[in-house]
C-alpha cells in the first residue's frame, strides 16, 4: 500500500518519501502487529482493512491514488 519503515524502524513514510500523517501509526494494525522487526519493512491491507508488515518482496495487489476531478 506504499507505506514503510525502511528507512527508520518504526518510522513509517510514503512511498517517495512523504511521513505518514494519518494519525494511524498505532493502528489500525492486526493484533500482534507490526513484528517483522528488520525483515518485514512493507506494509500491506489484510480484509477487514487492518494493517500487517511483510517483507518488501512479496507480492500483492496495489491499490492507485487518483486526483479528483
Amino acid at each position: 500500500m506504499g507505506l514503510n519503515d525502511r528507512n527508520n524502524e518504526s518510522s513509517y513514510e510514503w512511498v517517495g518519501g512523504t511521513p505518514n500523517t494519518l494519525k494511524l501509526i498505532h493502528g489500525p494494525w492486526n493484533p500482534g502487529e507490526p513484528s517483522g522487526g528488520m525483515t518485514e519493512n512493507c506494509v500491506e491491507m489484510w480484509y477487514g482493512a487492518v494493517w500487517n508488515d511483510r517483507e518488501c518482496t512479496a507480492a500483492n495487489r496495489y491499490v492507485c491514488e487518483k486526483d479528483e476531478y
